[in-house]
């Protein structure tokens, strides 16, 4: 249903930060609201986000922890109910995760899933941030942390299956990693999702260009 875009930058558009975007032959100034998840419980996130809307902000994308960097004082709301919460309670900015791990404690077809029925209430408006993930988040729920290189295989592998899940009907896939059997998505929206690869070196800014649209091909500049 979509390709995989990178921004050139470990995180993705208008996350915090002044990116100018194109549009047609003139280039306009977006700027995004980080709704760090660390920090606040959900009830608090929402309203900074809410806020963050009427200030006139473009975008709010939101990480997806199971445990904060801090224990004490720490927060780690659900990013994919809060997701759908902040929809709910805005209008028309954009909305995502930077970023969510499609591969230890979500299945990727889970993630296809959710997102595509976040597409379906929030036509335009949303977009998967996906990374390899930290070893706090996964190996808390039993999760073995596997060396990078297979961290990178396994994103690789959950990118090609949500992209057949959001594109083919009754998906059987047999990968190294997962395995589905006639799965198939039953509510798509008709705005693609777009998926976007949170790139911090070579090997993931390789990846996220090529999965990106033909169309919307240019060349990808890494983090400094």
């Amino acid at each position: 249903m979509s390709g995989v875009d990178t921004t050139g930058a470990a995180t993705p558009a208008g996350v915090g930060v002044r990116q100018p975007q194109e549009e047609g032959s003139t280039r306009t100034l977006r700027l995004g609201y980080k709704a760090s998840a660390e920090q606040f419980g959900p009830a608090d996130l929402l309203r900074f986000s809410i806020a963050a809307e009427r200030q006139g902000f473009d975008s709010v994308f939101v990480s997806d922890h199971l445990q904060p960097w801090w224990h004490d004082g720490g927060h780690a709301p659900a990013a994919l109910p809060w997701l759908g919460a902040l929809g709910a309670s805005t209008s028309h900015i954009v909305m995502g995760t930077s970023v969510l791990t499609p591969t230890f404690r979500y299945h990727p077809g889970v993630v296809a899933q959710a997102f595509a029925t976040l597409g379906c209430l929030y036509p335009g408006r949303v977009i998967l941030g996906v990374g390899t993930g930290e070893s706090l988040n996964e190996v808390a729920l039993g999760s073995a942390w596997p060396d990078s290189k297979e961290r990178f295989a396994r994103l690789k592998e959950a990118i090609e299956l949500i992209r057949l899940l959001w594109t083919e009907e009754r998906v059987s896939f047999a990968g190294q990693f997962y395995r589905t059997d006639r799965a198939t998505i039953y509510d798509r929206p008709a705005v693609p999702v777009p998926l976007y690869v949170a790139a911090s070196g070579p090997s993931a800014t390789r990846l996220a260009d090529r999965w990106r649209p033909p169309s919307r091909r240019r060349p990808c500049r890494l983090a400094r």
